[in-house]
């Protein structure tokens, strides 16, 4: 009776153990495919193109303005904004590919080097808006990302420019922008983007200075969400908008010299663009 009796414990508790197992296992499957699902359910595109220029301390020479175009493949969220009237909030992560070449600029001579390259980026951007409508909103955004580059130049390369030409890059992207979504759907809007593409990754100097740009931008969060809750939410928007983009051109101008600011570190190559903004969100 006593081995019968372990029997039946032993066997409650392995049935018992691989329940657990298998809704972990559920779990783990869930939690796996959320990202997924959430794409699914939320997709957007956007299209961009525009005018870029290009620039790194201690080059001699001119580069070429590029054109630029971009195509953004990723999911966004635009809510109202709980207890706040006529506000809005939106959100949006993306994969970005862009190409740039001299041969797409706007064809103000021929000054200059000639180049194109390639760019694939992970980016994220937020912010807040007014809904001017039932279904149409202005939305004040900013947002940043990582991106990798294959900078190549079609003319004799520079010194300062030797360890970008032909080989992959990683650096460090700023954006931000103006969009009228006319509707659910569609919106159109005006896009600021500045990017410093690093002649080598630095990793230790470089996660310190992101902790130190992040908690800026985490400081600067922490005083809108108060004026969300003061007398005066309706401003928060526009404070938002210009904190988070100052804080951003300012930390951008740090990079010029030292591309992991306040560490000592070689200069990057600045990669800024100001592109019309296309966006549909389903």
């Amino acid at each position: 009776m006593r081995w019968l009796g372990v029997c039946l414990l032993w066997s409650i508790g392995s049935a018992l153990l691989q329940a657990q197992q298998r809704d972990e296992e559920h779990t783990e499957v869930v939690s796996e495919h959320a990202w997924l699902d959430r794409f699914l359910k939320t997709p957007s595109v956007v299209v961009l193109a525009g005018a870029g220029a290009l620039g790194r301390e201690g080059l001699v020479q001119q580069l070429r303005a590029p054109g630029v175009v971009s195509l953004h493949l990723g999911t966004a969220e635009l809510a109202p904004k709980r207890r706040v009237g006529r506000l809005v909030e939106y959100s949006r992560h993306a994969v970005a590919l862009s190409m740039g070449s001299s041969a797409l600029g706007l064809g103000r001579g021929t000054e200059g080097l000639a180049q194109r390259w390639w760019q694939f980026g992970l980016i994220s951007e937020g912010g807040y808006g007014y809904r001017l409508g039932q279904t149409s909103s202005l939305l004040l955004t900013h947002g940043g990302g990582m991106c990798w580059t294959v900078f190549g130049l079609q003319d004799t390369v520079p010194e300062a420019l030797a360890a970008f030409h032909e080989r992959l890059r990683f650096g460090t992207q700023r954006s931000g922008a103006l969009v009228l979504q006319f509707s659910p759907l569609m919106g159109v809007g005006i896009c600021v983007e500045r990017a410093a593409v690093f002649p080598a990754h630095l990793v230790w100097k470089h996660l310190g200075s992101a902790l130190l740009e992040g908690a800026g931008h985490v400081l600067i969060e922490q005083f809108v969400e108060r004026i969300l809750r003061a007398r005066t939410p309706a401003a928060a928007p526009v404070v938002s908008f210009v904190l988070h983009n100052g804080f951003a051109y300012g930390w951008y101008e740090l990079l010029r010299r030292r591309m992991n600011w306040p560490f000592a570190s070689p200069a990057p190559l600045r990669m800024d663009a100001v592109r019309l903004q296309l966006q549909w969100l389903f």
